[in-house]
C-alpha cells in the first residue's frame, strides 16, 4: 500500500455504468503508444473504448468520453491519413447516442459530456477551487461530492481523468483513467505495487486452479527499467511525455489502493468479467472485479515469457 496520500472528501454516491461503445481498434503498433520493446508483444488487437455513463443522486447524467463514431473514415482527412497508413483496423457498430437509446435513455436526459482527450476550456482546475485529490487539481462536477473530474495532463491538451464515488461507509471509487495509459503495464508493477509472489488467476492459463509465479515476470520488468514509475514501459504518444509520466506516477498512488477500481479508456481485460451497460458498476468490489483484473494484462506477455527462457535472459 502506498504511503503517500490519496485522499477523498467526503461525499454522495454516483450511479456508474460502463457501456461498451461496440469499438475495436487492432493492429496498433506497440512501439507506437509505448516503450520499451518487448520482443514478442509487438502489436495491440482488438482494444475497446469504454464508455461511463455516470448519474448524481439529483438526477444529473453525465456521459464519460463518446468512443469511436461509427463513420470513422468521414473523420477530419489528416487523421484518416494516419491511421490507414499505419495499417489500423478500426471496428465500430453503434454510436453512444443508438446504444442509449436501446436502453430507453433519451440522449435529451443526458445533461453534460465530459471530453477525456480535449481541450476543456469551461474549467480552469487553478482558479475553479482550491480542491487537491491526491497530486491531482480536482473538480467537483456535481457539487455533492460524487464525481470528480482530475488534471491528468501530458497525453492531450485538457486530458482529464473521473473519479466516482461508488459507496460509502466505508467508501470505493472507480477512477476512469481515460487515455493516460493504454496498457496496464505502464502503470504496473509500481513502487506500492510490486509483482505479487503468485499471481491468481493465472493470467496465461485463466482457467487453472493454480497460480502463476510472479518471478517469470521478473526478468521481463529488469530488463524494461522504466525507472521513475517501475511498470514495464512508459507512454511514447502524447502532447508532453514527462507530463504523461508524471501522471501515472501520481496514478500509481490510488491503483495500488484496494477501495479504488482503475479502468483506462481501451482495457480489453474488461470484457467477461464486468457488468456492462445497462446493469451497474457500483457493486465492482463486492464483486471482485479490480481483484481479478489487476495482473490480468500480463495475459500480454506469454510470448514475451517464452522468448525471455528460450535465450536465457537474466
Amino acid at each position: 500500500m502506498s504511503t503517500e496520500n490519496f485522499e477523498v472528501p467526503p461525499g454522495e454516491v454516483a450511479s456508474v455504468r460502463i457501456i461498451d461503445s461496440t469499438t475495436s481498434i487492432s493492429r496498433v503498433p506497440t512501439s507506437y503508444l509505448m516503450e520499451p520493446a518487448m520482443p514478442g508483444f509487438d502489436t495491440m488487437n482488438n482494444l475497446p473504448t469504454w464508455v461511463f455513463l455516470v448519474e448524481s443522486p439529483s438526477g444529473q447524467k453525465a456521459v464519460f468520453d463518446l468512443g469511436v463514431r461509427p463513420d470513422w473514415e468521414n473523420m477530419a482527412p489528416d487523421v484518416v491519413y494516419k491511421l490507414h497508413k499505419g495499417g489500423w483496423e478500426i471496428r465500430a457498430e453503434k454510436n453512444v447516442v443508438e446504444i442509449l437509446r436501446e436502453h430507453k435513455i433519451d440522449p435529451e436526459e443526458i445533461n453534460s459530456v465530459i471530453w477525456r482527450g480535449r481541450s476543456l476550456r469551461e474549467i480552469d482546475f487553478k482558479s475553479a477551487s482550491d480542491l487537491q485529490i491526491g497530486s491531482f487539481s480536482a473538480f467537483d462536477f456535481f457539487g455533492d461530492g460524487s464525481f470528480y473530474l482530475l488534471d491528468t495532463p501530458g497525453h492531450a491538451v485538457g486530458h482529464l481523468a473521473g473519479l466516482a464515488r461508488t459507496t460509502k461507509n466505508p467508501d470505493s471509487f472507480i477512477l476512469m483513467g481515460g487515455d493516460l495509459c493504454h496498457h496496464g503495464g505502464e502503470i504496473r508493477p509500481s513502487r506500492f505495487m510490486p509483482i505479487p509472489q503468485e499471481i491468481f488467476p493465472h493470467p496465461f492459463e485463466i482457467k487453472s486452479s493454480s497460480p502463476c509465479p510472479g518471478a517469470i515476470f521478473e526478468s521481463l520488468k529488469g530488463r524494461q527499467n522504466c525507472g521513475e514509475t517501475g511498470s514495464f514501459f512508459y507512454p511514447t504518444i502524447g502532447l508532453d511525455i514527462p507530463e504523461a509520466i508524471s501522471t501515472i506516477r501520481k496514478t500509481q498512488v490510488a491503483d495500488c489502493r484496494d477501495d479504488i477500481f482503475f479502468v483506462y479508456a481501451h482495457d480489453k481485460s474488461l470484457r467477461g468479467v464486468v457488468d456492462f451497460f445497462p446493469k451497474s458498476a457500483n457493486e465492482w468490489k463486492q464483486k471482485g472485479w479490480a481483484k481479478a483484473l489487476k495482473w490480468s494484462f500480463l495475459e500480454d506477455f506469454k510470448s514475451s515469457v517464452a522468448h525471455s527462457n528460450t535465450n536465457g535472459t537474466k
